[in-house]
């Protein structure tokens, strides 16, 4: 426990007199913890740690380190079937949900989520079931 506390606090380097916390090398905005003038700075610090730390010590085994590129990620919902046949060449189209790895093209009718680019694509289960732990956000 004390040295997953001490991985934690190395790989948040910098909490920046702008109000950002810069958690490996991406920039979170304080803002998307709370309101930063209702609370102090140090509150949404541990609360940002907390956030991680109940990640990092899930013994989910879906759970791989995706709080690097999904934490707090802004998703849209998509319906792969639709999105696909958008696609100039839809038989190149082969996702995988980032937590399960099922494949999103076997399940084409079923609401999923993904990043804003279609990069990351997460299945509607594991959505819920993840929803609230990495704080998604999604875009209307």
């Amino acid at each position: 426990m004390v040295i997953l506390l001490l991985n934690l606090f190395v790989l948040i380097k910098i909490i920046t007199d702008r109000q950002d916390i810069i958690f490996d090398n991406k920039i979170y905005p304080m803002s998307s913890l709370g309101d930063v003038t209702k609370v102090d700075k140090d509150t949404l610090i541990l609360k940002f740690i907390e956030i991680i730390y109940n990640i990092v010590k899930s013994d989910d085994w879906r759970l791989t380190g995706q709080e690097r590129y999904l934490l707090f990620a802004k998703l849209k919902e998509m319906i792969p079937f639709e999105y696909i046949n958008e696609l100039d060449n839809p038989e190149m189209f082969h996702e995988h949900c980032s937590f399960c790895w099922d494949k999103v093209e076997e399940s084409q009718d079923k609401k999923h989520y993904c990043i804003l680019d279609n990069y990351h694509w997460i299945c509607n289960e594991c959505y819920n079931d993840f929803n609230k732990m990495f704080k998604f956000n999604i875009k209307e």
